[in-house]
């Protein structure tokens, strides 16, 4: 394959590959929004320790995420629950 091709290979995976990484972010950001949306009481039930379980599982997941960008990969992936 030529060099040429190559580049235009990259160009189109990786114009690709932001279409999903916009529509992922945009998720990400309507499910975080739903979250907040739970916080009525009279609504759901649940504890202080609940919601600090929840807020801590998160953000170690997105200090994962960004320590990949700062050339640090750790690959965590843990699965959350409340248990």
């Amino acid at each position: 394959m030529e060099l040429d091709e190559l580049k235009q290979k990259w160009t189109e995976l990786s114009e690709q590959v932001e279409k999903n990484e916009l529509l992922n972010r945009q998720i990400i950001i309507d499910m975080i929004q739903l979250l907040g949306n739970c916080s009525n009481q009279n609504q759901y039930e649940y504890t202080q320790k609940d919601v600090t379980k929840i807020f801590n599982a998160i953000q170690s997941e997105l200090d994962e995420a960004k320590k990949r960008y700062n050339k640090n990969a750790s690959q965590s992936g843990s699965k959350f629950t409340l248990e």
